[in-house]
């Protein structure tokens, strides 16, 4: 479990099974980690507590992936939030959609939590020592 003043990521991924998956594999590297499941939550919870993180899937309920990143760029107190995407759509359209959005990494599933760790550390995000 990581400490109180860990870095805090919230993840906007619909599938339970991978939102423990996160909050288990994150907290374990020292985040503090919350989820939720689809995108109008997403923007709630960030105006409520902006995160250092944000893992994002596109394919979303109530608001997709594409309009999050809309919204998250248009929001001032937002707008400089990493997100990196967490998504199975695979085609380059995508990809390239998300560009000018200012996505830090784009991750397709299935992947690996402990990569993802580790990627996230070379783009310089580490949670606290555990």
């Amino acid at each position: 479990m990581a400490a109180r003043d860990a870095p805090y990521v919230l993840v906007a991924e619909e599938n339970l099974l991978l939102q423990e998956i996160f909050e288990r594999v994150l907290g374990d590297a020292g985040f503090e980690v919350a989820s939720v499941g689809d995108g109008e939550a997403l923007i709630a919870a960030m105006k409520a507590r902006p995160p250092v993180l944000v893992l994002l899937e596109l394919i979303l309920p109530r608001m997709d992936g594409f309009e999050c990143l809309r919204r998250i760029r248009a929001e001032p107190a937002l707008k400089m939030t990493p997100v990196v995407v967490i998504t199975a759509l695979t085609r380059d359209d995508h990809f390239e959609a998300l560009q000018p959005l200012g996505v830090l990494a784009y991750v397709t599933k299935p992947f690996s939590p402990s990569a993802l760790v580790r990627q996230l550390g070379e783009l310089g995000i580490r949670g606290a020592p555990t």
